[in-house]
């Protein structure tokens, strides 16, 4: 829902699920990603596995896991990317 407003995007995610349309919960916000492997859905947004820890329902995700973890309707995830600095 990239590029739409916060009103926008509420309305968008109701109009999906008055079609029946699953969702997960991404770091706060609904997204399309049922079905998908969390390896899919990192791909696709860009994410740099090396440099982030995925938690699913509370329960850490470890890496070797992402290709064979397909994502839920109402799964609650968290995505931490890393960054150096000092």
């Amino acid at each position: 829902m990239k590029g739409r407003t916060t009103k926008g995007a509420k309305l968008y995610v109701a109009f999906l699920r008055s079609r029946g349309a699953e969702m997960v919960i991404i770091n706060g916000e609904e997204k399309e990603a049922e079905g998908k492997t969390m390896q899919q859905y990192l791909d696709e947004e860009g994410y740099n596995t090396a440099r982030l820890a995925v938690e699913i329902n509370g329960e850490i995700l470890p890496k070797a896991k992402y290709s064979e973890t397909i994502l839920s309707d109402r799964d609650k995830i968290e995505i931490v990317s890393f960054v150096g600095g000092g």
